[in-house]
């Protein structure tokens, strides 16, 4: 008797040349959902490094104006005789690095030098600057430029810095012991509990202010 076997392509079904529309759709979601997991770890960690920072340099700042402290009986006063809130943040935001970097005495008005050595406070290369070409400049030929600086958070603002001269109208409302110092955080949002500067702290109660970081 002979058997008549099939051939092969009787034998087996056809093989696919590649993928559906349906499976390729379903691949490309796939990996959608992971690009998004990855991606939103990837944020979630590198916020977590930048708060480290900022909590970090807030640190080092509060150890130097201590020093500054220690040096001249009182911390550098911040200006308080203007309402515009941005113009207070940047201009007390250039004293404070004036301070710090040995170039201001306590109170707005002193241009003199601090001492022989000129020496700062702190090692200025430990908080990011606004115009880090600065640093490098001759401070006693180009003392004006030099000051003209500020120390700015790991999201590009300005550190915020307040303490009112103890004779303003600004002290009589002041409800803390001390100066105040902050990051404004990822918001990169604050907010006055009053109208001005007169009510001297930022509300923690505010949404504006919930992510801000502070001094310690």
């Amino acid at each position: 008797m002979v058997v008549d076997f099939p051939r092969d392509s009787e034998a087996r079904p056809p093989c696919r040349a590649g993928f559906t529309l349906i499976e390729l759709l379903a691949v490309i979601a796939i990996i959608g959902i992971l690009a998004g997991i990855t991606f939103g770890l990837v944020s979630y960690v590198a916020e977590r490094n930048r708060g480290s920072r900022a909590t970090a340099e807030l640190a080092a700042l509060a150890t130097a104006l201590e020093a500054y402290r220690a040096q001249f009986g009182d911390y550098p006063y911040s200006n308080t005789s203007h309402t515009g809130t941005d113009q207070i943040v940047r201009e007390n935001a250039e004293w404070l690095f004036g301070a710090l970097a040995g170039l201001r005495g306590p109170r707005e008005s002193a241009s003199v030098w601090l001492n022989p050595a000129r020496a700062p406070f702190l090692d200025l290369s430990r908080v990011r600057v606004e115009h880090p070409e600065r640093l490098n400049l001759d401070a006693d030929q180009d003392r004006n430029t030099f000051r003209d600086n500020w120390f700015i958070d790991p999201w590009g603002n300005e550190y915020i810095y307040l303490y009112p001269p103890p004779d303003s109208a600004a002290a009589t409302n002041w409800r803390r012991d001390g100066y105040l110092l902050f990051s404004r955080g990822p918001s990169e949002e604050w907010q006055f509990t009053g109208s001005g500067i007169e009510h001297s702290l930022a509300d923690t109660s505010r949404a504006a202010n919930v992510d801000n970081i502070y001094a310690e």
